[in-house]
């Protein structure tokens, strides 16, 4: 599945901005160890979100730069 297309049950559709907005969004709140075998890690509470803006304030704080980590990001 491509970012572009949501997963509606029996076939994909192509995602409006809107609704890819708000699929990238939702994201954020799933639980990051819901997988994990250990109960301690799938019940943390610990969620994307939270993960992706540590490692933000963690990146600003080692390299100063917001704008940096949008472009290194863009070069990945």
């Amino acid at each position: 599945m491509s970012g572009n297309v949501m997963a509606t049950g029996q076939k994909e559709k192509k995602m409006t901005p809107t609704e890819k907005t708000a699929h990238l969004w939702a994201s954020g709140f799933v639980n990051r160890w819901h997988t994990n075998k250990h109960a301690e890690l799938r019940n943390s509470g610990d969620m994307v979100g939270g993960h992706a803006q540590r490692v933000a304030i963690l990146y600003m704080e080692l390299f100063g730069n917001a704008l940096g980590m949008v472009e290194t990001l863009r070069n990945l």
